[in-house]
């Protein structure tokens, strides 16, 4: 059990123009998750084919939760985090770029380690660049 309730996770994902993407990141997020986890995804585009993408995911996965927010502008990623974020009632969110893709059941193996280590309060996962390469990401942080 990861977590000590059913949704113990959501994924924010901001979208800008990522048509071509965001279908893709979705599956991997379906594929390498439970079946409880959410998927937000603020668009942030100001045409409708990010939107129609996301709702083809939609009507394909009928039985995930799939939370569409559409702008009418581009509020930016932080804003769109916070937008994705409110009024989520999950134990972790895990903010997600919509050209990503999950190969692994990385939500659970984040929410473990945060479980494990209570006095940590935010945790990343290992990102690869399309070759394969690990991609640093990091720096000192408090």
């Amino acid at each position: 059990m990861i977590g000590n309730n059913d949704r113990s996770c959501a994924v924010i994902i901001v979208a800008y123009n990522n048509e071509n993407s965001i279908g893709d990141c979705l599956d991997s997020v379906f594929a390498h998750s439970r079946p409880e986890t959410a998927a937000v995804v603020v668009d942030n585009s100001p045409g409708d084919a990010t939107s129609a993408a996301v709702e083809r995911r939609r009507s394909a996965c009928p039985d995930r939760e799939i939370v569409l927010v559409r702008r009418p502008d581009n509020i930016g990623f932080a804003a769109g985090c916070n937008l994705g974020a409110r009024g989520r009632t999950e134990t972790h969110l895990l903010f997600l770029n919509p050209d990503a893709k999950l190969e692994n059941d990385v939500i659970a193996l984040l929410t473990a380690f945060l479980q494990a280590n209570p006095r940590a309060k935010i945790a990343g996962p290992q990102i690869r660049s399309d070759d394969g390469q690990i991609v640093k990401t990091c720096r000192n942080l408090p």
